[in-house]
């Protein structure tokens, strides 16, 4: 990990990639860009748990933040069964 967590990968621009989840798509969005404002940080979006858990399986995240209340499923399942790896 670099020592400054903002430092930015010279091939994909970003410095680490994260994954949002909520089921309310405006606070997905606005979240969005709150996050990718300075272009130092990529979010991907998910809408749903199961949406996050199959992203979860072909890309690593270095953050992940997750609604827990919503429908369907809460968002703890993100997290069941997830190895962290550094």
């Amino acid at each position: 990990m670099p020592d400054d967590i903002f430092s930015v990968d010279s091939k994909s621009g970003y410095s680490e990639r994260n994954e949002h989840v909520d089921d309310d798509p405006d606070l997905l969005e606005i979240c969005t860009l709150f996050f990718e404002r300075t272009g130092e940080i990529d979010v991907d979006k998910a809408s749903s748990v199961s949406d996050a858990i199959k992203k979860m399986a072909s890309l690593t995240y270095e953050c992940i933040i997750s609604d827990y209340q919503m429908s369907g499923m809460n968002g703890i399942p993100v997290f069941t069964g997830t190895t962290f790896q550094r």
